[in-house]
């Protein structure tokens, strides 16, 4: 839930996990707007400069809720069962599909 007003911290309890309260002030709207924008015109910045600015704005997006947002899903992946290489599965269970 992301809100312009601030947000009662106890609608969190219904979901624990999948429900995340945060206000989004108005300073936070507009520079994740201009981090868009100035992704979108990549090609006008010099490529060589490029990477610190490109460095800048990933750590603008990571102080904002999306920053937070972003950690959860890859701590929920991290915890994911990996996936087998192919050479790892047995043959008969590659044939069969199982």
């Amino acid at each position: 839930m992301l809100r312009v007003h601030p947000v009662d911290p106890g609608v969190e309890e219904w979901k624990p996990g999948q429900i995340f309260a945060r206000e989004l002030p108005p300073r936070t709207e507009t520079d994740l707007q201009a981090i868009v924008r100035t992704f979108e015109q990549k090609d006008r910045y010099d490529p060589e400069v490029w990477p610190s600015g490109e460095a800048y704005f990933i750590g603008k997006l990571r102080e904002t809720y999306l920053g937070e947002l972003l950690d959860t899903v890859g701590e929920a992946l991290r915890r994911l069962p990996s996936t087998p290489e192919p050479s790892e599965v047995p043959e008969e269970a590659a044939e069969t599909g199982s």
